[in-house]
């Protein structure tokens, strides 16, 4: 099971949305997000959806979101999906 009782994180939407669509996964060099590093379960996933712009972050500078080197955006791989994120990604991912 990917998500847990009736909550699904970002990174997991973000797995599920991929595995459905049947996307080639992608691994670039560099992440898109800090807390996102290369190598995290979830990383090829959530680059794959930042390719098809069905996703996207938040500016660094927030309460425990310091900009580091190249002031990445974070991506928030562990906070709830909400309905309203879970149902713009399905709608962006069916018009790719």
């Amino acid at each position: 099971r990917v998500c847990k009782r009736r909550t699904c994180d970002r990174s997991q939407i973000a797995k599920i949305v991929v595995v459905a669509t049947g996307w080639t996964l992608l691994s670039p060099t560099l992440a898109h997000f800090q807390d996102v590093p290369r190598g995290s379960t979830f990383y090829q996933y959530v680059e794959t959806a930042v390719a098809y712009t069905i996703l996207s972050g938040y500016p660094c500078g927030a309460a425990g979101e310091p900009c580091g080197p190249g002031n990445l955006p974070y991506f928030r791989p562990n906070a709830n999906a909400t309905r309203a994120q879970i149902s713009k990604v399905v709608y962006l991912a069916s018009t790719r």
